[in-house]
């Protein structure tokens, strides 16, 4: 990314689960309450350790933040050189 003028910017990988804009708290509440009792489970955790993946298991509010500023750091790199959509 150094030739970019983005020495200092790093990338990580993450993956989570969303629900659509709308979705009633208390039906956040207990698939977000499902997931972190899967991903607590030893043959969750064997796997993901299998892969190299760390689990975190955020709240909502957590990963929205996490969201928000991977979004807003690959926007900035976006605008800075510039990329467009080609149709």
């Amino acid at each position: 990314m150094a030739e970019l003028g983005t020495k200092d910017l790093t990338f990580i990988g993450w993956f989570g689960l969303l629900a659509p804009a709308g979705t009633p708290p208390d039906i956040l509440d207990k698939l977000n309450a499902e997931a972190k009792a899967i991903s607590q489970t030893p043959a969750y955790r064997e796997r993901m350790q299998k892969i190299h993946v760390e689990v975190v298991g955020d709240s909502p509010a957590e990963f929205k933040v996490l969201i928000d500023a991977e979004s807003e750091k690959l926007g900035a790199l976006i605008r800075k050189i510039d990329i467009k959509v080609e149709q």
